[in-house]
């Protein structure tokens, strides 16, 4: 028997589309919020309660991430179109770095518990002010 690949793409696609019908959007809703979302996010080292073990560039992207796609851990999810670039200029980086940091940062998220908790704790703090 031959696998109809024409079938088997239209119900993966059909998965996709259902995926992001259920998937809660994330808080980022404009590109044009990430400056200022990385304004606060100095600011909030700055009077941080808990000690800061990682690069906060590597922070910044996964708690952009999150707030861009709370589904951003799934191995196959991507920035957003337009999203590297805008954290590129802020943070000053080339936009393949960009794009390294962020697969660096989904491996932290699976390694290291305490990456995860500072990247959490970031996002909450974040999150208030939205």
């Amino acid at each position: 028997m031959e696998i109809n690949y024409r079938i088997v793409f239209r119900k993966k696609r059909r998965f996709i589309q259902i995926e992001h019908e259920v998937t809660i959007p994330g808080l980022l809703t404009s590109l044009d919020q990430v400056p200022a979302l990385y304004a606060r996010f100095v600011q909030l080292q700055m009077e941080c309660e808990i000690t800061i073990r990682f690069n906060p560039c590597l922070l910044f992207i996964a708690v952009i991430s999150r707030m861009d796609n709370p589904l951003f851990m799934d191995d196959a999810s991507r920035l957003r179109s337009g999203l590297a670039n805008k954290l590129s200029d802020v943070l000053g980086r080339e936009r393949s770095k960009i794009s390294h940091n962020y697969k660096d940062v989904k491996n932290y998220m699976h390694i290291y518990t305490s990456f995860r908790d500072e990247v959490n704790y970031f996002y909450r703090k974040m999150a208030e002010i939205e």
